[in-house]
């Protein structure tokens, strides 16, 4: 709707341009053809007074149209924000799972007598990028909101810049996704690889745990 309101304005302004070119030509042939003094002053007066009214719409249409425009990006932005939040929030509680999951594997292997002392070092290690995660993913959200604080029509650019400063910090939530699935693929794939073949073969394996979920569970 806001897209059809700035297109009807701007047909509305491209006519009030034309009529306004219109205007002053028919003026002009009009103060031309006059033959009295007092005449011509008048035509030449009641042409200033309708191009400076015709000016003063068109100014008001260009500001409405900026108005509408900012509202557009407000609600592209609110969109953006709610569609990353159900996205990185979601990955968050994955990623939160899989930790949990290896912790009671580690607290069960530890009762069988198994070494875990390197998955325990390495699920301190995911936590904290987990945090880290949460950590920029806050500060990304919070660079979007600081478009959202100002008022349409008063921004004075103040939105573009707030979407611009935005950018590196989704680009930081992005980088520490990435982050995390390549620790869980390689650094924690890697040590209950070294777990399963550290034990007996005539002992119960748990082979499901012993695995990291696969990329759709983190994606």
């Amino acid at each position: 709707a806001a897209r059809e309101t700035i297109m009807d304005r701007q047909e509305e302004k491209t006519q009030l341009r034309q009529d306004m070119i219109t205007g002053v030509q028919r003026m002009r042939e009009d103060i031309k053809n006059a033959t009295n003094p007092g005449e011509m002053m008048e035509m030449r007066k009641q042409m200033r007074m309708d191009i400076h009214q015709m000016a003063g719409q068109m100014k008001e249409i260009r500001k409405e149209n900026m108005n509408d425009r900012c509202k557009l990006v407000m609600g592209r932005i609110s969109r953006i924000t709610m569609s990353a939040g159900n996205g990185i929030g979601g990955k968050q509680k994955a990623f939160q799972a899989i930790a949990e999951r290896f912790r009671k594997l580690s607290e069960k292997l530890a009762a069988k007598g198994v070494d875990v002392t390197e998955l325990d070092t390495a699920l301190v290690t995911l936590d904290e990028k987990i945090q880290t995660l949460e950590t920029d993913y806050a500060a990304f959200i919070d660079s979007l909101d600081n478009t959202q604080q100002t008022e349409c029509g008063n921004s004075g650019g103040q939105i573009m810049e707030a979407r611009e400063a935005a950018a590196p910090a989704f680009e930081q939530v992005q980088k520490d996704k990435m982050d995390i699935e390549e620790f869980l693929k390689n650094d924690i794939k890697a040590i209950l690889e070294k777990i399963r073949s550290t034990m007996p073969m005539n002992s119960p394996e748990p082979s499901p745990e012993l695995t990291v979920a696969p990329t759709s569970e983190v994606n």
